[in-house]
């Protein structure tokens, strides 16, 4: 058998008087491209920003973590192995990879005087993870700003490997 033909519908009713945080963890990885599974997943997620937007806008934000090899983020410097102490607050936009076990086995904050639980990076001038920012993978915060996050789909473009670990720890 080379194909099974399947349909398939979900819906999630979202309690009313609360605020909800959503992050879409997005895999953008090569691969997507075949069959243009990207562009499929693409579609889904404008369709669940839009959905939220129109049901509960005003007590939603939604962010978006694209991921591959790589994730492409700002983070403070502290969060980043190898930034100097002084620069521990500083804002650093850069390609993450994977934290050290167990650290990257679970929620903790990454901590300036530990090592192994702050992510290790390949520094935005080098050509893999030039790759991101020129396809636009950036990491897009948490926002009810429901059409910058649409337009920012509207850009993202698959590249690199797939690491399901970490996008899962930056979800």
């Amino acid at each position: 058998m080379n194909t099974l033909p399947a349909t398939t519908m979900a819906e999630v009713n979202l309690p009313d008087p609360i605020l909800i945080e959503i992050s879409l963890v997005l895999d953008y990885s090569g691969s997507m491209r075949d069959n243009d599974k990207y562009i499929r997943m693409t579609a889904a997620a404008r369709d669940f920003i839009t959905k939220v937007a129109t049901d509960r806008g005003d007590r939603s934000k939604i962010g978006i973590v694209p991921f591959s090899e790589y994730v492409h983020a700002t983070v403070p410097g502290g969060m980043i192995r190898g930034t100097p102490a002084g620069d521990a607050n500083t804002p650093m936009t850069t390609c993450l990879l994977n934290r050290d076990y167990p650290y990257s086995a679970g929620d903790s904050t990454p901590s300036s005087s530990i090592d192994a639980s702050r992510w290790p990076q390949v520094e935005l001038s080098d050509p893999k993870c030039q790759e991101y920012a020129d396809g636009n993978l950036a990491v897009r915060d948490l926002t009810n700003d429901f059409t910058s996050l649409n337009d920012a789909l509207s850009d993202m473009e698959p590249t690199g490997l797939t690491n399901i670990a970490l996008a899962s720890e930056m979800g």
